[in-house]
């Protein structure tokens, strides 16, 4: 097929001269080859120009690294770190204010108890199950208090209203983030449970540690247990059937007897509501007892009301300091999409100058490329033309077919 359109142009046409693009000296091969380097240049500034487009994508799709930005992050991140140690303190005093409203309402049922048993609608008997019993509940109530959360990493436990220790009935407290500049607000724990002991004034100075209160369930037995050196060594364990109340002058001055001994003197260390079992009420024997009862009853109450104000106080300030970190978490938030915004405009601006400039580059070359393109091809006419007036364009008509015989092969 080649040969026969090669024919109808030219039948003295050779494949050299084809091959050459119609050029049979070396000058015009030479000029006439200028394709060759015309492709080879576009091919290379196609090359430069890809290099600095993928650059200035690649620019572009990058996570953003800027110093402003990275400062404000790390700004960001600490706010946020202490606006959660907020909120977890925030969750441990509404736990906390939670349980007290149980511990409100069973102080407030054994006083109620009481006035029955005045009014002779209770026995004595049932009047002493049911407040031991409640402390029993009370103290339940205070260990639901605890809440348990994450900071830094690790799992913590609070509780604001137990007592960490039988002896010194301290608890534990919360230190939360105040602002910005590292100020904490301390917020002190209070033990609202019920607990004593007695330490024994004369004799062996023993100590007795009560569990009537922390009994696992209402049918479980009591029992005051005695300590030469507590908790480590156990001298006796008397059930709560087995004690007897023989004189109570004051916390300082009282007379009790144990399964195992009798007429036991010693002093009392409250602990947390100031409440006591039952047996040190006398189990309610008498109006003198009751009325003690009472005035205890009404203490705690106090004492109740006292700690859940000021949690209230303190979970109102940290609501407050999470709301001014919420403010300054949203507005670093603002300022930093901000900046990554002028960040992204400013790549985005110049990948679109890159491709541009690639544009521009490729349509000079072009016009660069036909005017020489003209110029090769005014040359050779000029050139066939002086060498016969009277003959066709031979050279050139071969270099027309080499191109046609190209593109059909």
């Amino acid at each position: 097929m080649a040969m026969s359109v090669l024919t109808a142009f030219n039948p003295d046409a050779s494949i050299a001269s084809i091959l050459t693009g119609g050029a049979k000296t070396v000058d015009r091969a030479i000029v006439n080859g200028q394709s060759a380097a015309q492709v080879s240049s576009a091919n290379n500034i196609q090359a430069l120009f890809r290099s600095r487009l993928d650059a200035a994508q690649a620019a572009l799709n990058d996570p953003i690294n800027n110093a402003v930005t990275g400062a404000l992050l790390r700004e960001q991140t600490l706010l946020v770190g202490r606006q959660e140690r907020i909120s977890n303190s925030t969750a441990v005093i509404s736990k906390t204010l939670i349980q007290i409203e149980f511990i409100k309402s069973n102080v407030r049922y054994l006083a109620d108890q009481l006035d029955e048993l005045e009014a002779g609608n209770i026995s004595a008997s049932a009047a002493a199950t049911l407040f031991n019993n409640t402390l029993r509940t009370i103290n339940i109530a205070v260990d639901a208090a605890q809440i348990n959360f994450k900071d830094g990493g690790f799992t913590q436990s609070k509780n604001l209203i137990k007592s960490l220790s039988r002896e010194t009935f301290i608890t534990d407290f919360l230190q939360a983030a105040y602002n910005s500049d590292g100020d904490s607000v301390f917020v002190e724990g209070q033990f609202l449970g019920s607990d004593y002991f007695i330490t024994e004034t004369g004799g062996s100075g023993s100590v007795f540690f009560s569990d009537i209160s922390f009994r696992n369930s209402e049918t479980d037995t009591g029992n005051l247990v005695e300590y030469s050196s507590f908790p480590d060594t156990i001298v006796t364990t008397n059930a709560e059937t087995g004690l007897d109340l023989t004189d109570f002058t004051s916390d300082s001055s009282i007379t009790f007897d144990t399964t195992n001994r009798t007429g036991i003197t010693g002093s009392i260390t409250r602990g947390g509501l100031g409440l006591l079992d039952a047996f040190l009420y006398d189990r309610f024997d008498n109006a003198t007892d009751i009325d003690r009862a009472q005035t205890d009853l009404e203490s705690a109450e106090s004492i109740v009301l006292t700690a859940e104000a000021d949690f209230k106080r303190d979970l109102a300030a940290l609501n407050s300091r999470s709301t001014v970190f919420g403010s300054l978490i949203a507005g670093i938030e603002r300022d930093i999409q901000s900046q990554i915004a002028e960040i992204e405009d400013e790549r985005e601006a110049n990948l679109r100058a890159a491709e541009m400039e690639f544009a521009i580059a490729q349509f000079e070359f072009g016009i660069l490329a036909a005017s020489g393109n003209a110029l090769i091809t005014s040359i050779m006419l000029s050139q066939d033309f002086q060498a016969s007036t009277f003959k066709q364009n031979t050279a050139t008509g071969e270099a027309l077919v080499s191109r046609l015989v190209n593109v059909q092969a």
